[in-house]
């Protein structure tokens, strides 16, 4: 426990030192993460595991716990040991983001109203028909600028169509297959908190993701 917590002292001490490559690796472990954890929560609906919503409500009030008490700088002396106080906290929330990230991508093929992420939903259900239609309108009038833009709309397209291929691949896997999946999906999770937790030296570092998540979970539908 010692050596590595002097393991993420060395790599925190190292990311204050380089603060723009540490800002760009913590936002790619977090793109990987999110991406992780869509994953594990549509793999776990494929599996017959769907997530509680009351698990969904928890996760949120740890969340924003976390948030509210997490250690200022300001109030540095009144810690006896503000750095392990301060890689607790972004523990905290970086669990609870992954964990919110899961229950997202195991409840997005629910029906609008048995989801506490309806509202999230509905955003990207209406992004996606205002694209398809501005697609359908480059097609009429194809001005340089929009045939720019229908390009750009393809291409997502194309990872759109990419991404519904791979979720059949790994839906029509045997179980054992999917635990082995799940099980390489977690060590891999395992080893980008780690990185995360040495390298953030903020709460912005921490818990964006699952800040966003609550935001869109808690406005009325």
């Amino acid at each position: 426990m010692q050596l590595k917590l002097t393991e993420m002292r060395n790599i925190s001490v190292w990311a204050y030192r380089h603060k723009w490559t540490a800002r760009f690796i913590i936002v790619g472990s977090f793109f990987i993460l999110n991406c992780i954890g869509l994953f594990l929560g549509d793999v776990l609906i494929a599996s017959g595991t769907l997530i509680s919503s009351i698990w969904i409500y928890l996760i949120s009030f740890i969340f924003i716990a976390g948030f509210i008490t997490y250690p200022s700088r300001k109030e540095k002396k009144a810690y006896k040991n503000f750095y392990n106080r301060q890689k607790t906290s972004d523990l905290l929330l970086v669990s609870t983001t992954f964990l919110l990230i899961i229950c997202f991508g195991n409840h997005y093929s629910l029906p609008k109203n048995q989801s506490p992420f309806s509202f999230t939903y509905a955003n990207a259900t209406e992004l996606t028909s205002a694209n398809t239609t501005t697609i359908h309108e480059t097609s009429i009038d194809p001005s340089p600028k929009k045939k720019k833009t229908s390009i750009i709309k393809k291409w997502k397209q194309k990872i759109r169509d990419n991404i519904r291929t791979i979720r059949r691949e790994y839906k029509d896997a045997t179980p054992g297959e999917r635990t082995a999946l799940i099980v390489l999906s977690i060590i891999v999770a395992l080893g980008l908190f780690f990185l995360v937790l040495s390298a953030s030296c903020s709460l912005s570092c921490s818990g964006a993701d699952g800040a966003a998540s609550v935001v869109g979970y808690w406005v009325p539908v």
